[in-house]
């Protein structure tokens, strides 16, 4: 479900984002019909991962668009800005990324400030997402696979970390499954069930207690 406000009496912080673009990009549109087509436009999901499951646009006066996206529970996950600046026959358009408001947005604005590769990928999103609601065109995620493959380099240490505990748990939890079959065995019973009950037979006893006719 896509949620449209208009919310007049944001506070400022809502869109003071640092790390703006210091040129912007220029469109040969009205600011009127830039907000119009900004404010219109959904903001994607998938490059959020399966956390993302919502979004909202969150309208600030006259010149900025806010994309909120939104997990499951409609906590903000982040946020991806537009501000615009109308010229003589153009507007031109300013994007970022903005941590989330909310019980996540200390963390998020940490994340962002550690890991400048990923808040480079979020920022290619917002300007993606400016690009295709102007041209009236599908979002094209291609056009952030330069900052997306930069993240993900610049990050595989941490990710194959992640990956290599995994691993370890998975086969610590593969061993002491196959160490408790052993030893069920060694006690004369059957291996433990799935679902967590146990069957006390002797190995030789009959598995069907039917009373042969």
């Amino acid at each position: 479900m896509r949620r449209i406000i208009a919310w007049w009496a944001l506070a400022p912080a809502l869109v003071a984002v640092a790390g703006c673009s210091q040129l912007g990009t220029s469109y040969p549109l009205p600011s009127s019909e830039v907000m119009s087509r900004l404010r219109a436009s959904e903001a994607p999901l998938m490059p959020f991962g399966r956390s993302a499951a919502d979004n909202m646009t969150l309208q600030k006066g006259d010149n900025s668009v806010v994309w909120v996206i939104l997990d499951e529970n409609d906590h903000e996950l982040l946020r991806l800005v537009a501000q615009i600046a109308p010229g003589d026959q153009s507007t031109r358009v300013w994007t970022d990324v903005a941590p989330p408001e909310g019980i996540r947005h200390e963390a998020v604005a940490k994340g962002l400030a550690a890991n400048p590769s990923i808040a480079a990928f979020y920022r290619a999103i917002a300007a993606e997402q400016v690009d295709s609601a102007l041209g009236q065109r599908h979002f094209d995620l291609t056009r952030t696979y330069g900052p997306m493959m930069a993240a993900t380099l610049a990050n595989l240490p941490r990710l194959s970390k992640t990956f290599g505990n995994d691993a370890a748990a998975s086969d610590k939890a593969s061993r002491d499954t196959m160490q408790r079959a052993y030893d069920d065995e060694a006690k004369g019973q059957w291996p433990t069930t799935q679902d967590g009950g146990a069957d006390n037979r002797k190995f030789g006893e009959p598995t069907d207690d039917t009373v042969p006719k």
